[in-house]
């Protein structure tokens, strides 16, 4: 098992008296990795409200790599045991944990880079969990001293770059074992109520690895549709390959339109536009600027690649502060209103025109027909 002293060697980030809105009255305070490995995001409690506990471990949603270089050559071409793939989601990870305090077990929730979800005016991922928990009641208690839980955040409420036909909904992807600190597959997990991860494939071991993921990815982009705000599809899958010592070690596999040049050298426009989006689980719309998003690229590229691409770094800030400010009110009015995009179209677009310019009603048509989608 992983020492403090080994664990401050790695990437890190102090905390220091967090409050727990999940369990008010209690102050969280330790270190976060900043690693890109498994260790990603994990904490190291080492106090709770201001007096030394237990030093308990938290891991996070591990790093996910592409199972080929940039030369696109891959590291294996079949494996021993099946390899099963399951949808990816674009939302926000959530963390649900287990932490002790005077021989009481605490349940909480964090995003990727937190201690504990954050609440902003914007994004509050402290309101939109709890709808969540409302809606599946088991999730308060899924978590133990033994099993830590990641689920994923999505929706029209949480746009990235896929638009989803959904309100807010929320998936279990995988669970960590603490002690093995093995992943568990979504369907292992034990959920009765939340859905777990939808499966695309098994590959199995007979079948070309390779062959195969590029099938995967190619079924993938074919139902994808680019538009100029957003994706409506699959942001991809994410493919399990057994390994005997370290257990299921997660490989990505994105579609073409959503990958873009991601393999490329250099920084991407959408790597950006994500980064950003990521980047408002941590700080509030008003907060999120160059410096902050910066951090989190050079976690894939060295500070000097940022540099050289800091105009579009600025210009993707802008864009997406716009976008979730637009997104946020738009839905906000149209709750007001109080009809339907279902119910009388013309009478709701009539009523939309009135609030935002005629370049941007596609825009708006494409996110109330999302929130108004078949899944709700």
């Amino acid at each position: 098992m992983l020492t403090l002293n080994e664990f401050l060697e790695k990437p890190h980030r102090e905390f220091k008296e967090i409050e727990d809105v999940f369990n008010p009255g209690n102050r969280l305070s330790g270190y976060i990795c900043l690693e890109s490995t498994k260790y990603y995001g994990a904490l190291w409690l080492t106090e709770i409200n201001g007096m030394q506990c237990k030093e308990q471990l938290i891991l996070s949603a591990p790093k996910m790599h592409y199972p080929y270089n940039r030369n696109e050559k891959f590291y294996f071409y079949n494996t021993l045991e099946v390899s099963p793939a399951y949808q990816k989601y674009d939302g926000t990870a959530i963390i649900a944990y287990a932490y002790e305090f005077k021989g009481k077990v605490f349940r909480t929730f964090k995003t990727r880079m937190t201690a504990i979800a954050q609440s902003f005016e914007m994004y509050d991922f402290v309101g939109m969990w709890k709808e969540m928990i409302e809606k599946y009641p088991e999730v308060i208690n899924l978590p133990s001293e033994e099993l830590t839980i990641v689920f994923e955040l999505y929706g029209i409420r949480n746009k990235h770059l896929i638009i989803y036909p959904i309100e807010l909904n929320a998936v279990v992807l995988f669970g960590i074992n603490r002690k093995t600190e093995q992943i568990v597959l979504p369907e292992d997990v034990g959920t009765k109520q939340v859905p777990a991860a939808g499966k695309y494939y098994d590959i199995k071991p007979e079948h070309n690895f390779e062959d195969f993921y590029k099938r995967i990815r190619g079924e993938l982009e074919s139902t994808n549709k680019v538009t100029d705000f957003g994706i409506e599809g699959s942001e991809g899958s994410v493919i399990y390959v057994k390994d005997f010592e370290l257990g299921w070690i997660q490989w990505k596999c994105k579609p073409e339109s959503v990958m873009a040049v991601h393999m490329k050298p250099g920084l991407s426009r959408k790597d950006i536009l994500t980064t950003c989006y990521n980047a408002l689980e941590n700080v509030s719309l008003e907060e999120l600027n160059y410096e902050f998003v910066k951090e989190l690229l050079m976690e894939e590229v060295t500070d000097r690649e940022v540099d050289s691409r800091k105009t579009l770094v600025l210009k993707c800030i802008e864009e997406v502060k716009e976008e979730v400010y637009i997104r946020n009110t738009l839905i906000k009015r149209y709750k007001e209103f109080g009809v339907s995009l279902k119910e009388d179209k013309v009478k709701v677009m009539r009523f939309m025109s009135q609030h935002y310019p005629k370049n941007r009603m596609t825009y708006v048509y494409a996110i109330l027909s999302a929130l108004d989608g078949k899944e709700n």
